[in-house]
């Protein structure tokens, strides 16, 4: 996809944010720029952030528009620790945020974890809250057109997610059992040597949901900037996603970078959702470990299997180890037509350009 006349270039910086997400893009059109932050990861993730954002100048070191997807620790405890830090806080100008009080039960009450704590930092750092719905809830509602962001309005989000059933799920269940509030970061996993994958066995698997509720109310969106788009999936469900594109977009949406769903989870990134999204280059988030494994290669092979023969893919990786590694596989990437990219092993960040 080539740039709109007048628009300049849009960066993508995925940080290494241990088990979570961590997405800063940068929007930059001569002298006026749009800086939006997806998440924040755990929270050892915002020193790394820190130190990014010390590197730009003075005029170019800000967040207009900070997203917090949901609430599981993996993205929103970076997000408070981000919003307690004196450096960072004050360039924050606007968030994006589902609480207690956009969820459908006006007698909800706050949670006593993650969710209040970040709610009760938004209205300390007087960052505007949810300004672009009045400050109501950021959901997806039919017939619902892009949303301007910044002041040049080349900048738009087109909202995938949440729908409203996703919030309402979310009421039900809150306030969340205090397990999911940890900070738990699990240890990463050895590069070690995998075989090749197995693509097509890969691609064949049985496909079950995901049905975690906490995922299912993402707040998820197509970032547009001139003629560019990218896909922020967040943790979304697979059905969510499917069911907007074929609303919106009649069943394909094409982007030039897609984040990989929930950080590659085989229950994230259906068959029906490979087929939709056409992308030129995916990014997946996830440093290994813990008990997951991200990203599931069934993922990866879904999208590999259902892309469109002259559609040569990217897939880049925040991170190296043994699940990203096995796609650096020379003969697979020759039979199936794609290229990878990692950070250099001391590097905290990769950022890409568009």
């Amino acid at each position: 996809m080539s740039a709109t006349a007048g628009v300049g270039v849009t960066e993508i910086t995925l940080f290494r944010a241990s088990d979570g997400d961590c997405i800063l893009v940068r929007c930059v059109d001569g002298s006026e720029n749009f800086n939006m932050l997806v998440d924040a990861g755990r929270t050892s993730t915002v020193a790394r952030l820190k130190k990014f954002m010390q590197k730009l100048s003075d005029g170019e070191r800000r967040v207009d528009l900070f997203v917090v997807t949901h609430i599981d620790a993996d993205h929103i405890a970076g997000a408070i620790a981000l919003a307690e830090d004196a450096t960072l806080a004050p360039m924050v100008k606007a968030v994006w945020f589902n609480a207690a009080k956009h969820l459908p039960q006006d007698t909800l009450p706050m949670s006593v974890g993650q969710g209040k704590t970040f709610a009760d930092l938004i209205d300390k750092n007087g960052w505007a809250w949810n300004k672009e719905t009045d400050g109501e809830a950021i959901v997806r509602k039919p017939g619902m057109t892009p949303i301007n962001l910044g002041e040049a309005s080349t900048v738009t989000a087109h909202l995938l997610g949440p729908l409203p059933s996703g919030l309402a799920a979310l009421a039900e269940i809150w306030p969340l059992p205090e397990v999911r509030a940890g900070d738990e970061e699990p240890s990463e996993v050895a590069m070690g040597i995998e075989p090749p994958p197995d693509v097509e066995a890969l691609a064949a698997a049985d496909y079950t949901a995901d049905d975690t509720v906490p995922n299912q109310s993402s707040i998820a969106f197509v970032l547009g900037h001139g003629n560019r788009r990218i896909l922020i999936a967040a943790d979304s469900h697979a059905e969510t996603l499917v069911a907007s594109v074929d609303e919106d977009f009649g069943g394909r949406l094409e982007v030039d970078v897609a984040t990989l769903p929930h950080h590659g989870s085989r229950r994230n990134t259906s068959p029906k959702l490979a087929e939709r999204i056409v992308a030129s280059t995916w990014t997946v988030s996830t440093q290994g470990g813990g008990k997951h494994l991200f990203p599931h290669g069934e993922s990866i092979a879904r999208i590999l299997t259902r892309k469109e023969s002259d559609n040569r893919l990217r897939f880049v990786f925040n991170s190296e180890h043994r699940e990203t590694w096995r796609w650096n596989d020379v003969g697979t990437k020759k039979a199936y037509g794609y290229s990878t990219q990692y950070p250099d092993e001391d590097d905290e960040w990769i950022t890409l350009s568009i």
